[in-house]
């Protein structure tokens, strides 16, 4: 039952399930050609994720005004 590859892209990422989930990670990443990747821990994606959403509300309610 091997698993078919997935190809992830400039800006895309991968492995955030199991950080969002507190599972396993599904998979091991394999570059195809030189890359760089930020790597973050489960606090710091958290933090992220509240900064977006509060810029997009922000950027929501200023048209609204």
């Amino acid at each position: 039952s091997g698993k078919q590859p997935i190809t992830v892209g400039r800006t895309e990422m991968f492995g955030e399930s199991a950080l969002k989930d507190n599972g396993r990670r599904q998979g091991t990443a394999k570059c195809t050609e030189d890359a760089v990747c930020l790597v973050i821990g489960k606090k710091d994606m958290e933090k992220a994720r509240v900064q977006k959403d509060v810029f997009l509300a922000a950027t929501r309610n200023k048209g609204s005004k």
